[in-house]
């Protein structure tokens, strides 16, 4: 009886060491390439909301240690910040990584704004919003709305200038999204000179 529960036990560390190492070994090959296809795809979302040649990063801390503009508590959600520059070099507007709060946890949204502070697009990104309701606003019907709008100007849900239409029965995603380009976009704006000045 007691060899048997020793042998049992000895098969079930080796199983175990195997696994283990399988898994390891796995997470080595697959975390390269898993890598590469975020950064593709944060890439390609920026090339969609705004039309620019080359894109730059802006730390965050930079942004942060501007004296003469207060850091908004909203802004705590974003994730990066990027210049654009045409290609004469111009600068050509911003992009705002940001994370909004959905029904379902966290919504990955991508913001554009041109040099004359409209938003030129909005990409929704990874997220766990609910099939057929608010998963709809990662389609462009939804998501489109954005583009165009004066990024100087709140955009709220509902009819108007600035306005959007929520998603039916996912209202609480409609304006997490809503609520994240506003902060994205007044960061746009009010951050614009720093950011164009960052590339030089």
């Amino acid at each position: 009886m007691g060899d048997n529960t020793v042998k049992i036990a000895l098969k079930l560390l080796l199983i175990t060491l195997v696994a283990g190492l399988a898994l390891g070994l796995t997470n080595a090959v697959t975390k390269d390439p898993i890598q590469e296809q975020e950064l593709a795809a944060a890439e390609a979302a920026r090339r969609e909301v705004l039309t620019a040649d080359s894109f730059y990063e802006v730390p965050l801390d930079t942004l942060k240690a501007n004296s003469s503009i207060q850091w908004a508590a909203g802004n705590d959600t974003v994730t990066a910040v990027y210049g654009a520059k045409a290609a004469d070099g111009s600068f050509a507007g911003t992009v705002v990584e940001i994370t909004g709060k959905g029904y379902g946890g966290s919504i990955a949204i991508t913001v554009g704004v041109d040099q004359h502070k409209q938003v030129s697009g909005v990409k929704i990104g990874t997220h766990s919003e609910t099939p057929g309701l608010g998963a709809k606003t990662a389609n462009p019907d939804f998501y489109g709305q954005y583009a165009g709008m004066d990024a100087q100007k709140e955009i709220a849900i509902g009819a108007g200038e600035n306005g959007v239409v929520a998603i039916s029965g996912a209202t609480v995603s409609s304006k997490a999204v809503t609520s994240a380009v506003n902060i994205a976009a007044t960061l746009a704006v009010e951050y614009q000179t720093v950011i164009e000045e960052a590339a030089q």
